[in-house]
């Protein structure tokens, strides 16, 4: 039986352009064609989740524009239920305006449109849905209001909450104390403690920091070198699959999509980070974004065996 997922976040239409170097404060460079891909860190992350198995139903919201159709077919395509994403009658869908260089690094500047319309008085009619799921998967491209709502009804009926704390802002305690699975950058884990920089021993103060909190588990990214996790009382580093990286784009993505589709599916946590590890890496052998993103059975085949049992396996 597939994990039932709910993902509540930023559905965005990303214009991307390449460039040989990213431009520093003040300097200009001359980038490739714009390409056009349906995004946003809500519909990236539910769709790496339907990819590797999970029953993912997406909330968000969209402008009554040709943005906001194509976004939606694009997530029914990947078999995404999208009954609750609504559509605003006079915002414009957001936009993503994303840089990426020849080593596959990137800069974006977002301009959210009508996902900061996504408050919580839309959200009545989704309560069911949200109190049901097995995971809640958030972000913090919508509403921090809308955020804090749906992560205390997620609490408040034992559904497992993950939080993408990025983009990187200061949260609540009342917020955390919601949130069963916090996972960000270390430049994002800097600006929540008070443990900035570098380096395993700043990722390893602020993840003991949030831990105290109360969040139950906390994932520092680490890049090429892997995540560093405070889980249940244990802690430690763990790298990823030895991979040819081509494009970093997507591994964030597709790690936060792996590790709600095992949590839902019942894993243990330290389990559900090593297969969302390797679905990470495994996106990172490919360029694009969504067109990187795996299904369960190649993370699999990179992990070199099953995770899932199999009666349970329907994402292929």
């Amino acid at each position: 039986m597939a994990s039932n997922i709910v993902v509540v976040g930023s559905l965005n239409m990303d214009l991307v352009v390449q460039t040989e170097q990213l431009p520093r404060p003040g300097m200009s460079v001359m980038g490739g064609r714009v390409t056009r891909f349906p995004g946003g860190r809500g519909g990236n992350q539910a769709v790496a989740a339907a990819r590797l198995g999970g029953q993912v139903l997406m909330i968000g919201r969209v402008g009554r524009d040709e943005n906001g159709e194509a976004l939606i077919r694009s997530l029914e395509e990947e078999g995404v239920d999208t009954a609750f994403i609504s559509r605003d009658p006079e915002t414009p869908t957001g936009v993503a305006m994303i840089t990426v260089d020849l080593s596959g690094q990137s800069t974006a500047v977002i301009s959210p449109g009508a996902n900061y319309q996504l408050l919580p008085g839309l959200l009545a009619e989704a309560h069911d849905v949200i109190r049901k799921a097995d995971v809640l998967l958030l972000q913090l491209e919508i509403p921090i209001e809308t955020v804090e709502y749906c992560a205390e009804l997620a609490h408040q009926n034992g559904v497992t909450v993950v939080l993408n704390a990025s983009p990187a802002r200061p949260l609540s305690l009342s917020l955390l104390k919601n949130v069963d699975y916090l996972v960000m950058s270390q430049m994002e884990a800097g600006v929540l403690t008070s443990s900035p920089g570098d380096g395993l021993e700043a990722a390893t103060a602020a993840a003991s920091e949030l831990a105290e909190t109360g969040v139950h588990g906390v994932v520092v990214t680490l890049g090429k070198r892997g995540i560093y996790y405070h889980v249940d009382g244990q802690q430690g580093l763990l790298a990823p699959p030895a991979v040819n990286v081509v494009d970093r784009n997507g591994t964030g993505v597709a790690f936060l999509g792996a590790l709600a589709v095992g949590l839902g599916s019942g894993l243990p946590a330290l389990q559900s980070l090593r297969f969302a590890s390797a679905a990470g890496a495994l996106t990172a052998t490919r360029r694009g974004l969504r067109s990187a993103l795996p299904n369960r059975q190649q993370v699999e085949e990179l992990l070199g065996e099953p995770i899932f049992a199999r009666e349970e396996d329907g994402g292929g």
